[in-house]
């Protein structure tokens, strides 16, 4: 984006690399101090990504807007994680999963029978609650379970955490507080442990049912 006086009104930009380029109204990355600044807004709007998702030299102001950095590390499932975390595209989010679990089925990185495929599964339960798919959700979560991931104290929670944001997602209130208390007990000072515990004290502070994080 390189016009002077842009407004972005509600736009949501959603990528893992180079989301958004605000630059000068040369639209060059090569100025030596002849370029003229582009004079943007952005009101109101969502930007989601990983490595340098938002560059470029404009006088740009955001206002109202929310920033998301997605965690893909070796699950690679980080652009589904942050569409399901907004609440919005769930085939969209199911397709991520699946290529992922399709990438590492390839080649010397494959994981099909590591740890890292539970967590990936445990993903794609949490978009198949998402899309409304109730029976294939449990299904997922109980493959996801028996998984090599229930070896690794890290792998498991992160199951857990997963697997009870799916409940939720279906609205299985009582489900979703066994996994996450499961995952708390598993690994409680582990990352997705402490996000399992975060869960459960905050619905214990406001009151039941459980809600999404």
């Amino acid at each position: 984006m390189t016009a002077d006086q842009a407004i972005l009104n509600n736009v949501n930009l959603t990528s893992q690399q180079d989301t958004l380029y605000a630059g000068n109204q040369a639209g060059s990355t090569s100025c030596s101090g002849t370029c003229i600044a582009a004079r943007q807004y952005m009101w109101q709007g969502i930007i989601t990504g990983d490595v340098d998702y938002v560059f470029g030299d404009a006088a740009l102001v955001f206002d109202h807007t929310n920033f998301f950095t997605t965690w893909h590390g070796a699950s690679a499932t980080g652009m589904a994680e942050a569409l399901l975390r907004q609440g919005i595209f769930p085939q969209s989010a199911l397709g991520h999963v699946e290529r992922a679990l399709n990438l590492f089925q390839r080649g010397p990185e494959r994981i099909i029978s590591s740890s890292q495929r539970g967590a990936i599964m445990a993903t794609k339960a949490w978009t198949l609650a998402a899309c409304g798919h109730g029976v294939e959700a449990q299904q997922t979560i109980d493959a996801a379970l028996e998984s090599p991931a229930r070896k690794t104290k890290g792998s498991l929670a992160q199951v857990h955490y997963k697997a009870g944001i799916s409940l939720l997602e279906l609205s299985d209130h009582r489900g979703a507080e066994e996994h996450f208390t499961r995952g708390a007990e598993v690994d409680p000072a582990g990352r997705w442990g402490r996000l399992c515990d975060g869960v459960l004290r905050r619905a214990k502070a406001d009151a039941p049912p459980l809600t999404k994080p």
